[in-house]
């Protein structure tokens, strides 16, 4: 593993000092670097159960076979026997561990699988990808919403939701989807909630491709009586594309979604979903070689000549197109009026005579 030896020994489970089961990796590291290093520095780590990320905060203060040396230094050429610990989300689902190096060239990952309820190596888990696909690579449903308060005691709404990773990468939630919260058209701000033994802040926690995690959102409400706006979008932002849903807080419901249509954009950009009236702004694709954007055809638009202008949205699928045309040669274009008055003088004084001089002079 670039400058270094890994080798997993064994897997033993047991429960941390809570009472949750765990599991502990026992793995031999060899330093093959030129530097004093640790393996808490050199080695990243992970845990996978069910296809989610094992939460790495494991307490065993009175479990005299845990030892925390991670972070022990290692002279070049010596080897460490290191454990690692890992919270289980149940006692018989395999669980995954992988091992690789950090800010390596290498691409190798040390990978076994365990049968928590022996600790014994398995088989590795399969999970199959869908097409099933609503915000870029990802499938969300929002399942459910609910008042609390946060650690302040100011009113809080936590929205649960169900999200699956159809990418072709193990990624996090909290990285790949972005999510905000309007009451009275005004964002309302992530709320800290401490209190709430239901509460699950699980945005930061890896996903296998194909698998679907139940995460949680929470905010700070304005006043538990005005209509909360949520609004969930892929993270980077691409696109007009979004969920948009309204929680009442005084039914505990959701409201029924307003009706939306199509909007496509032909050779530009502003394609999307769009309730009636709704202003969107489009831009027109940039003129290839030889070509200058002329007007948009289709549906009214506020400036049919504007390249980038703004539609507002019927009651109904809308397509505008931007057209281009053959860009004008301009060159020697008026050559004779566009000449100035003197230069003008000149050519008459000595190529066309006095008399038709006159006749330049009259028309300036």
């Amino acid at each position: 593993m670039g400058k270094y030896y890994v080798q997993i020994l064994s897997c033993t489970p047991t429960t941390d000092y809570y009472g949750y089961p765990a599991l502990i990796v026992t793995a031999n590291w060899t330093n093959n670097s030129d530097e004093t290093t640790s393996f808490g520095w050199a080695i990243s780590w992970d845990a996978f159960q069910n296809g989610i990320q094992c939460d790495e905060n494991v307490y065993f203060y009175s479990n005299p076979a845990y030892v925390s040396n991670q972070y022990v230094d290692v002279r070049p050429g010596a080897t460490l026997q290191v454990m690692l610990a890992f919270r289980l989300q149940d006692t018989t689902a395999p669980v995954e561990v992988e091992l690789s190096a950090w800010a390596s060239s290498s691409d190798t990952i040390i990978y076994a699988a365990f049968d928590p309820a022996t600790g014994a190596f398995c088989e590795a888990p399969v999970f199959t990808k869908t097409s099933a696909k609503n915000l870029g690579d990802y499938y969300i449903e929002i399942t459910g919403a609910r008042l609390t308060t946060d650690s302040d005691d100011n009113p809080a709404l936590i929205v649960t939701a169900n999200w699956t990773n159809n990418s072709d990468r193990t990624v996090r939630y909290g990285i790949s989807m972005s999510w905000q919260a309007f009451q009275n058209g005004i964002e309302c701000g992530s709320a800290h909630i401490y209190s709430d033994a239901s509460y699950v802040n699980n945005q930061s926690v890896l996903i296998r491709p194909g698998v679907t995690i139940q995460v949680m959102m929470a905010f700070v409400l304005r006043d538990t009586t005005t209509p909360v706006e949520i609004e969930l979008k892929k993270w980077p932002v691409a696109g007009n594309q979004k969920i948009i849903v309204t929680y009442d807080p005084t039914t505990n419901t959701f409201l029924a979604a307003p009706q939306t249509y199509t909007l496509t954009v032909n050779n530009g950009t502003g394609s999307g979903q769009y309730t009636a009236g709704a202003v969107v702004a489009i831009t027109a694709n940039e003129a290839l070689s030889g070509k200058v954007f002329d007007r948009w055809t289709g549906a009214a638009v506020a400036d049919a000549t504007a390249a980038a202008t703004t539609i507002t949205m019927p009651a109904g699928n809308a397509t505008v197109t931007a057209t281009y045309k053959t860009a004008s040669d301009t060159s020697g274009r008026h050559w004779w009026r566009d000449m100035p008055v003197l230069l003008k003088i000149l050519l008459g004084i000595f190529t066309l005579g006095i008399v038709p001089l006159i006749g330049i002079l009259s028309s300036n």
